[in-house]
């Protein structure tokens, strides 16, 4: 009798655990669709996102009374550099996805190496620069 009720509490429990992983578990069709048809569009939306974001810095660090602030050209260097990444990285992507367009880099090694040079020597740069400006605002106080 005791093994008979643990069956059927084991069995409800299974029922339910399997019930409950349909329910939470996406469908591969829907994960092809966020892939194919969502994903290019968020990797154009950054850029944009990017682009505005440079244009404020560019017209704020450029103000005359910023201009001759070391930290601020520090700043609106490190704003060049990313939006110069956006360009490089994310751009020629969403192009390629969307249009079929082959980028130049994948047909030559010389090319090939640059792209992957920039790839991770930008952001690195940004950031240097960005750490510059701090250190040399503390240097300030």
């Amino acid at each position: 009798m005791i093994k008979l009720a643990e069956q059927k509490y084991f069995n409800t429990l299974k029922s339910n655990a399997y019930s409950q992983d349909q329910e939470k578990s996406i469908s591969v069709e829907t994960a092809l669709l966020i892939v194919l048809e969502v994903f290019p569009y968020f990797q154009l939306i950054i850029p944009i996102f990017g682009f505005i974001g440079f244009i404020g810095n560019v017209i704020t660090f450029l103000q005359p009374e910023l201009r001759t602030n070391t930290c601020a050209i520090y700043i609106l260097c490190s704003s060049c550099i990313d939006i110069l990444r956006l360009a490089v990285t994310i751009f020629p992507v969403y192009f390629e996805i969307k249009t079929g367009y082959i980028p130049p880099w994948k047909y030559s090694s010389i090319l090939c190496k640059i792209y992957y040079f920039s790839y991770g020597f930008l952001p690195h740069l940004a950031i240097n620069l960005w750490r510059s400006s701090c250190l040399y605002h503390a240097k300030r106080m």
